[in-house]
């Protein structure tokens, strides 16, 4: 697979996405989870631009 934005993915791509992620062939790091009520809180880590994964805000 090549990287590519939303805009220019192939119509296969969420399904090859799925596949590798159900393979364990693909994992994403996450750098903090923040329930929705903390949201604001969930921006900090962002503001720097030196986050290692990403922000995930639980609804």
């Amino acid at each position: 697979m090549t990287a590519a934005n939303v805009a220019s993915s192939p119509p296969c791509a969420l399904e090859e996405i799925a596949g590798l992620v159900a393979a364990g062939r693909l994992r994403v790091p996450l750098a903090a989870t923040f329930p929705v009520e903390e949201v604001r809180r969930a921006t900090a880590p962002q503001a720097d631009r030196h986050v290692r994964g990403k922000v995930v805000i639980d609804l």
